[in-house]
């Protein structure tokens, strides 16, 4: 899987640890970890269903998946966290200000996350990229670490011609898209 060779040279250039996952019927499901810095001790191995509204993981699931697909997701988490959809809507809007999800201490306390999608040919998400480490603010916008990331997982999804599906399908709500028209000239 060539997003496992992404994972493995982030992390090395990165000197973090990370992973890839996939959304499963439960949300976000690790399926591989790659190790290229010092070691992180947690309980997250393969098989893990990763939170969606308080990890990296999640956060860049919750930014890039449609809200009908993962809704029941987004639901039970928030009854757990007594998130209103406003607190939901933020958190999505901030991720996808940022062009990826950044996670300060908030599943392990001093550890550094980002996490970001790669999509396919249709737009759907692929899988998402997650690393960790463990010096504070590692990731930070501003942060090289933050634009080598974002520009490597940038650069993958072009290699292979994938975009976020709001760039692929027409709005439905731009007259000129309805028209067949271009949306800005």
């Amino acid at each position: 899987m060539r997003a496992g060779r992404l994972l493995r040279n982030l992390a090395i250039d990165l000197r973090s640890s990370g992973h890839l996952a996939i959304w499963g019927e439960r949300g976000p499901v690790l399926i591989r970890t790659e190790h290229g810095g010092p070691p992180i001790i947690s309980t997250m191995g393969l098989g893990t269903v990763m939170p969606l509204l308080r990890s990296a993981t999640g956060q860049a699931f919750l930014a890039s998946m449609p809200r009908s697909a993962i809704e029941h997701v987004i639901r039970a988490e928030q009854e757990i966290l007594h998130w209103d959809d406003a607190t939901v809507d933020r958190l999505i809007a901030d991720t996808k200000q940022r062009g990826a999800a950044v996670i300060e201490g908030d599943i392990v306390p001093g550890l550094s996350a980002i996490s970001a999608p790669v999509y396919n040919l249709d737009g759907a998400v692929a899988c998402c990229v997650t690393l960790m480490n463990p010096k504070a603010s590692y990731f930070q916008p501003g942060q090289p670490a933050f634009d080598e990331f974002v520009g490597a997982i940038a650069g993958f999804t072009d290699s292979w011609g994938g975009k976020p599906r709001a760039e692929i399908e027409p709005d439905a709500k731009d007259p000129s898209a309805s028209q067949g028209g271009p949306k800005d000239v």
